[in-house]
């Protein structure tokens, strides 16, 4: 999921973006890019064990920008389905000693 919203005003011309990922078996990134256009940006992870609470963060900062007065722009992305929240993994896969010789 990423969500981008902007603020113009004056001589300010800011973004943010917030995009949750799927880091790893179990466990969820919410990446946050802000600064101004043209400008370096500045970045942030943060790393959650659940989908739902990395996506639950990402939207209550998204509103806060909004309730500053910051405008959403472009598309929204859905979330990526979930690798496996539900199903812990039983056992792990085989390793076999392989040869090269």
């Amino acid at each position: 999921m990423k969500l981008c919203c902007i603020y113009v005003h004056g001589k300010s011309n800011k973004f943010w973006e917030f995009e949750v990922t799927v880091a790893s078996l179990g466990h969820y990134h919410v990446t946050y890019r802000w600064g101004r256009r043209g400008a370096k940006v500045q970045s942030k992870v943060d790393v959650y064990r659940k989908r739902s609470s990395a996506v639950k963060d990402a939207l209550a900062k998204f509103s806060k920008k909004l309730e500053k007065g910051y405008v959403p722009e472009g598309p929204v992305s859905e979330p990526e389905p979930p690798l496996s929240e539900t199903k812990p993994i039983e056992s792990e896969p085989e390793v076999r000693n392989v040869s090269w010789e």
